[in-house]
Order: C-alpha cells, then sequence, then structure tokens
C-alpha cells in the first residue's frame, strides 16, 4: 500500500493515513526513506488505541521513481 503511495505522490505531497497496527506500521515505515514522518497524533477509535500519521514524500535521489 506504501509502495503505490509513494508511485502516485509528487515531491513534498502530504499523506495522512488512520492506522490501528502501530507498532507494525512505524516497523514498516522505517526502511521506506521516501516518506518521511511529519506528525503524529494518538486517537482512540471505537474505545481502541490508533493513530493518525502525517507523511510527506522526499525523492529518494538513490532510487528514482519509475
Amino acid at each position: 500500500m506504501l509502495k503505490e503511495f509513494i508511485r502516485i505522490l509528487r515531491e513534498d505531497g502530504i499523506l495522512t493515513i488512520v492506522m490501528g497496527q502501530k507498532e507494525l506500521f512505524e516497523g514498516i515505515l522505517k526502511p521506506l526513506s521516501e516518506l518521511v514522518l511529519v506528525e503524529k497524533y494518538d486517537i482512540l477509535v471505537s474505545g481502541k488505541k490508533a493513530a493518525i500519521y502525517k507523511l510527506k514524500y522526499k525523492k529518494n535521489q538513490e532510487y528514482p521513481r519509475t
């Protein structure tokens, strides 16, 4: 899913996503140097812990998009 977002985002594009599995998402996000975490808001959704992530796309000079 994140690779597809990277493909369609333009330089400095913003991605906002709500995620319930915060630890899993943050682990997947770490190796993706193109998506930079700008802000994270911890929230409750139907009484369950979740987070809103604001990410910014920065073009990776080493591996340009195709």
